[in-house]
């Protein structure tokens, strides 16, 4: 867990990661100093937060990566395999502010909404430049991405086979979401 402070990751892979019965993601970033979180050429692979469902509890959510109030940027990272019995496979975002610049993501999957990431909150910002979705799957809505009363930026990304039971690329839920220059195939 990174709380209140400047923190980088570089050059790193993390792989195959349970939460278990707690349902914890494997990396909790709760930075309330607003400093940047840089995580730059980092691997998550294969991380499982598949708890039980508790409405009580949001801790099921974010199979990789769970980030309340904080700034983040992920560089050329790459998001393979992650699953959350809840929402975002790879990243549950509230209140965040998260840049993501040519990130990979493939195979991820959530049992609620957004098969890569769930994003919550007035205030919020997501940009997403120059990213790869594929074969990514929600069983509720948002194949790829699920935002909700945020702002959320896509340029340059291709949306390639991800699935959901309704937005089987992007789920938006009173959102500002602008899209500019991107391809989507087979959602």
């Amino acid at each position: 867990e990174f709380e209140g402070a400047t923190a980088s990751a570089s050059r790193v892979e993390y792989a195959d990661f349970n939460g278990g019965a707690m349902g914890q993601p494997a990396c909790r970033l709760r930075n309330t100093g607003k400093n940047m979180i840089l995580f730059d050429h980092v691997s998550f692979r294969n991380f499982n937060n598949e708890a039980e469902w508790d409405p009580e509890s949001e801790s099921r959510n974010g199979g990789a990566i769970r980030c309340d109030g904080s700034d983040v940027e992920f560089k050329s990272c790459v998001f393979a395999g992650n699953s959350t019995g809840g929402d975002g496979g790879v990243l549950s975002l509230c209140d965040s502010a998260v840049n993501m610049l040519s990130c990979s993501f493939r195979n991820n999957a959530a049992s609620g909404q957004g098969g890569v990431l769930c994003s919550y909150g007035l205030g919020a910002t997501l940009r997403l430049i120059e990213c790869v979705f594929e074969g990514n799957r929600s069983d509720s809505w948002g194949g790829a991405l699920n935002v909700h009363y945020n702002e959320t930026h896509i340029t340059d990304c291709r949306f390639l086979s991800n699935t959901a039971g309704s937005g089987g690329a992007i789920a938006n839920f009173e959102a500002s979401v602008y899209v500019r220059k991107c391809h989507f195939s087979k959602n």
